[in-house]
């Protein structure tokens, strides 16, 4: 019983370090996608899905106006929406905008 107590608040620690090992020497590149299939925000939902995910089966795409990052959307997202409401919502309805944290990192979360 002892023996649980005390192995139970180092569990995170030991998580940590075993990730660390198994990513060590590991560059960012290595689980990036170099050249993501993006989508632009003006396009409807139903064009999204015919064009997009069913040729390309991701998870998430970045949303793109003039070269920039607005947003990311989700096929998560998408299932909210009624499908007879698809032809006639945009993109940029359902996209989740970026987050833009210190150091200029953009991320979006699935």
């Amino acid at each position: 019983m002892i023996g649980l107590f005390l192995r139970g608040p180092q569990s995170p620690r030991i998580s940590k370090m075993i990730t660390r090992d198994l990513l060590s020497g590991l560059t960012v590149g290595r689980f990036m996608t170099p050249d993501p299939v993006t989508v632009p925000p003006d396009i409807s939902l139903q064009r999204f899905v015919d064009d997009y995910l069913y040729r390309t089966h991701h998870r998430i795409y970045p949303v793109v106006k003039d070269g920039e990052l607005v947003g990311c959307v989700t096929v998560r997202k998408l299932k909210n929406i009624p499908r007879e409401e698809w032809a006639q919502r945009p993109v940029a309805e359902i996209a989740q905008a970026v987050k833009r944290p210190q150091r200029s990192l953009l991320t979006c979360r699935p």
